[in-house]
């Protein structure tokens, strides 16, 4: 919030900052920098100091970019100038920005005032009050009976729109809304919380006719269901491919763990496309040549298939989007969708540490509280600090969030972080409840199934821990 805000007002310090690490290369005898080294040191965005670079001609000089990368030459006068011309230097710069980035602000600063004093709170309090009295309330009922009275319930709470588009009658909710209201639901353990929130676009988002009247329209109104083919089968002798022949795509190939796939109208599939590149493309289950190879569930209790398509053809139309940019797609759903598991995993954490402290606060068969033992009360402090920090991330990244940043590292970190330490909760509150957490049926057992499973959904935490080192080390992407 206040990066947006007070700019100005911090902008002098950030600038000397970054003329003090250029000032420091110059005694090192280097001339020519770019604004990554400066990113690295400084923490403000890549973009954000070639911005400030490129508005001060007076002491950089851009060059002409080399291997792909810009640089600037730090002007004789930079180096020369006395602390009093540098200030009049940095006032000067300041003064280019109108009033009407002041104005902006400050808009901007009400509104975020006004949700986070009112619109949050109320939606927490809406999503507690749900748990308790909708989903809890439905654990024992048949499950499809179930679903279809908490959509009925969630529409009247307005919950059911938060994830669908304003364009299809959705609110259209930002990733701070969505993080507590999911983390607040999740912090009751309920059943059927699937149920909740729409179908949201997914990979459809922004998808232009026909797709959008005869898939995105009925998938929005629950009137069919996608599923997402992504992960390749470990046994397909090759990647998913197509070839377009005329006005068909011809699609041979396999996929896995295709969530829901087996009860699917369609498949959101990518496809390596001859001469394009991989693609997403929507391919309906009724369609000759999709063959459901296999329904399995996995540990957490999720429905899954393996899919043949062997020699499936469907219209060139059906290609989302534009042929070969199906990867950055498919990437942008499984990023979106890795907040959120950040956001649940906090919400059971925080069940969790509930149920202990409950626990712990009982007494024992001596009449004591359990949580009396020194080393009992070091433990359920340290799951108290993972919850308190995993929550800090997940809030600090869905601002940032909303604020138009790029959170592909910082989501990333969250979802490893949360996913890892919510496991950890489970397991350690586990072992101080005792044998009866064992058994098949107890809360925390069922728990640690579902939770154990999210370190390898939308990707592998470890795979997930190099793309964040990609990330800096060769991009400059990311921030603490």
């Amino acid at each position: 919030m206040f990066g947006i805000i007070p700019f100005n007002f911090r902008f002098r310090g950030k600038v000397r900052r970054i003329l003090d690490i250029y000032f420091c290369f110059i005694e090192e005898g280097n001339v020519a920098l770019h604004p990554t080294q400066i990113a690295r040191k400084t923490g403000i965005s890549f973009a954000e100091v070639a911005r400030r670079l490129d508005a001060t001609p007076e002491l950089f000089v851009k060059l002409p970019k080399r291997d792909g990368i810009t640089r600037y030459r730090i002007t004789t006068s930079a180096s020369t100038r006395t602390e009093e011309e540098t200030e009049k230097l940095l006032n000067k710069y300041a003064q280019r920005e109108s009033w009407l980035f002041y104005a902006f602000g400050l808009m901007v600063l009400a509104m975020l005032v006004i949700i986070v004093l009112t619109i949050i709170p109320n939606l927490a309090d809406t999503c507690a009050e749900f748990a308790q009295q909708v989903l809890l309330a439905k654990a024992a009922d048949d499950p499809a009976r179930a679903r279809a009275d908490i959509r009925s319930a969630s529409k009247a709470a307005g919950l059911f729109a938060m994830t669908q588009p304003k364009a299809f009658g959705g609110q259209a909710a930002g990733q701070l809304a969505l993080c507590v209201a999911r983390e607040t639901l999740a912090s009751f353990n309920p059943p059927f919380m699937d149920a909740v929130f729409g179908p949201s676009p997914g990979v459809l988002a922004q998808v232009e006719e026909p797709l959008r009247s005869t898939h995105l329209a009925p998938l929005l109104a629950g009137e069919k269901r996608g599923s997402f083919g992504f992960t390749e089968a470990d046994d397909a002798p090759a990647p998913t491919s197509g070839v377009i022949e005329g006005s068909n795509l011809q699609i041979n190939g396999q996929k896995s763990y295709v969530t829901g796939g087996a009860e699917a109208d369609f498949i959101n599939t990518l496809v390596h496309i001859a001469g394009r590149g991989p693609s997403m493309v929507v391919i309906d289950r009724a369609t000759e040549g999709v063959i459901i190879d296999k329904k399995f569930v996995s540990l957490d209790g999720s429905h899954h298939a393996i899919i043949t398509f062997k020699d499936v053809s469907v219209p060139v139309t059906h290609i989302i989007g534009e042929a070969g940019k199906g990867m950055p797609r498919a990437m942008r759903q499984i990023g979106d969708t890795r907040l959120l598991f950040a956001a649940q995993a906090c919400g059971y954490m925080i069940w969790v540490v509930n149920l202990l402290t409950e626990h712990l606060q009982a007494p024992d068969k001596s009449g004591n509280p359990r949580g009396n033992l020194d080393v009992i009360r070091l433990r359920y402090a340290d799951l108290r600090i993972k919850t308190y920090a995993a929550r800090s991330m997940l809030y600090r990244t869905a601002r940032l969030a909303d604020q138009g940043e790029n959170i592909v590292n910082e989501a990333m970190a969250c979802k490893i972080f949360a996913t890892e330490a919510v496991g950890e909760l489970v397991d350690t509150a586990i072992q101080l409840v005792g044998g009866s957490a064992l058994v098949e049926d107890h809360a925390l057992a069922i728990l640690y199934r579902k939770v154990r499973a999210w370190r390898l959904a939308e990707g592998a935490s470890d795979v997930l821990r190099l793309n964040i080192g990609r990330g800096i080390l060769e991009l400059g992407k990311g921030r603490l």
